[in-house]
């Protein structure tokens, strides 16, 4: 699967408002469900805060990747998020912000 194919346009955020990491985890995932690209919106936002308890998934240079393992989903959800002001999301390099890839997938099945 090539990652071209899960970005569509209805996956895209061009304009995020939010300033703080959970208020733009909850604008992400609020998004999600009213789009329906997922059911279980209040675990979803509780796994995302979770992986960044873990540390900071915001890799420098303007960049955050938030990424969890959710039931329910079935084929990987691939967001683009876009915030012109920056949100504060505790970056390596001190810097907010600006670009979200936030990938969500279904978690492995055991036998």
């Amino acid at each position: 699967m090539k990652l071209h194919c899960l970005l569509t346009e209805d996956l895209l955020i061009p304009d995020l408002k939010s300033r703080t990491r959970d208020e733009a985890l909850k604008e992400i995932v609020s998004f999600l469900k009213k789009n329906n690209k997922i059911s279980r919106d209040k675990e979803l936002f509780e796994k995302l805060t979770q992986r960044e308890m873990l540390g900071s998934t915001a890799i420098g240079d303007g960049v955050a990747i938030p990424h969890c393992k959710l039931k329910g989903v079935k084929c990987p959800v691939f967001l683009l998020g876009v915030s012109r002001q920056g949100v504060d999301f505790d970056s390596m390099d001190g810097k907010p912000s600006h670009i979200f890839f936030v990938v969500i997938t279904s978690p492995l099945r055991t036998m």
